[in-house]
């Protein structure tokens, strides 16, 4: 798909990564200045992360984020393969694989929950924690092999304890 880029006057567009248009939004532009502060708090938040930016996104309805690549980067699906080959050069394989960007859903209850607390107070720990949270399971809900396991594993036991009041 990477060659064919129409079909009869039609543009396909690769889902997975950035840049995906479907239909118009008129409501965008409020959104992305109602959101504006918690993105660029999200963005600091994942400095350490591959993550390029954090945006508004037009293609969710029931998760609250996806991870896509850019638009001249590798795919999951991709990354997943280079991976496997026997003799990867895991510094060729950074460069090629390109940075990574999260898109929010601004209608879906916990990214709003997010920006309140945010708001209230964008140092707290506990926030912060959610956050990286709910981009590790992006990332893997989108296909991504995730860099430190243990820890996604820490913050999900992390998770439930509080749940459970331990």
């Amino acid at each position: 798909m990477q060659y064919l880029m129409d079909y009869e006057g039609k543009q396909f567009q690769n889902v997975s990564k950035d840049g995906l248009k479907i239909g118009k939004d008129s409501k965008s532009r409020e959104l992305k200045d109602s959101f504006k502060e918690l993105t660029k708090w999200w963005k600091g938040t994942l400095k350490t992360e591959d993550v390029d930016e954090v945006k508004i996104s037009n293609r969710l309805d029931n998760t609250p984020c996806v991870v896509v690549t850019s638009k001249f980067g590798w795919s999951a699906n991709m990354e997943r393969l280079m991976q496997a080959q026997t003799l990867t050069d895991a510094s060729k394989q950074a460069y090629m694989r390109g940075k990574r960007i999260l898109e929010i859903n601004p209608r879906h209850p916990i990214v709003k929950e997010l920006r309140e607390r945010v708001v209230k107070d964008p140092e707290d720990e506990g926030v912060k924690q959610t956050a990286q949270l709910i981009y590790q399971t992006a990332l893997m809900e989108s296909g991504f092999i995730l860099s430190d396991p243990k820890d996604f594993a820490s913050r999900i036991y992390s998770s439930v304890k509080s749940s459970l009041n331990i």
